[in-house]
């Protein structure tokens, strides 16, 4: 939820933030699937699924911790009767929040892999089409397999993929500081 998170506090203070950056984000909230994977953790589903299935000593499954409500971080995510009020007022995505970043650099980096980047590469796109229809500039790097990133990258939800982002990313950002301060 970092990628969100990253958008989200730079549409909330612009004064404050010149770039933003996400990386592999699940960026879209009105997309079911990042709802879902947002509740999966929330209710520690793949530590549960570890615990029954007999793998959680395996390594192959995530802990995400104690259970916690449904409700626990944005309220209800149900879209019933407008419960999810407070989803959609944070939806990184929703293009009333994207307009908040009209002066500000943003850049999406994800793979295409997996269960999650796949979805994560829906989420950018859609970001980077708003972000188009709004006129405000916006870079998406959308490294599919990871073959053109990196030779650690293989498309997926990792570190072996976002050290690379990072190493696209930082000296761009260095140049726009060292820009803003001629």
């Amino acid at each position: 939820m970092g990628g969100a998170g990253a958008l989200h506090y730079a549409q909330a203070r612009p004064d404050l933030f010149g770039h933003t950056a996400s990386l592999s984000g699940g960026i879209d909230f009105a997309m079911a699937e990042v709802r879902a994977t947002v509740l999966a953790t929330e209710l520690n589903l793949p530590g549960a699924w570890c615990a029954v299935s007999g793998s959680s000593g395996s390594g192959q499954c995530a802990d995400y911790g104690p259970y916690v409500d449904s409700d626990a971080i944005f309220g209800s995510p149900y879209p019933i009767l407008g419960a999810d009020r407070l989803w959609n007022a944070y939806d990184p995505a929703a293009p009333a929040n994207l307009a908040e970043l009209k002066d500000t650099g943003v850049t999406l980096y994800t793979g295409d892999q997996g269960v999650i980047d796949g979805r994560t590469a829906v989420a950018a796109a859609t970001v980077k089409a708003r972000l188009d229809r709004l006129g405000i500039p916006g870079r998406l790097v959308d490294y599919g397999n990871g073959a053109s990133l990196s030779p650690t990258c293989d498309g997926g939800h990792h570190y072996g993929c976002w050290s690379a982002a990072f190493a696209d990313y930082v000296p761009r950002l260095e140049a726009a500081f060292a820009a803003a301060t001629d």
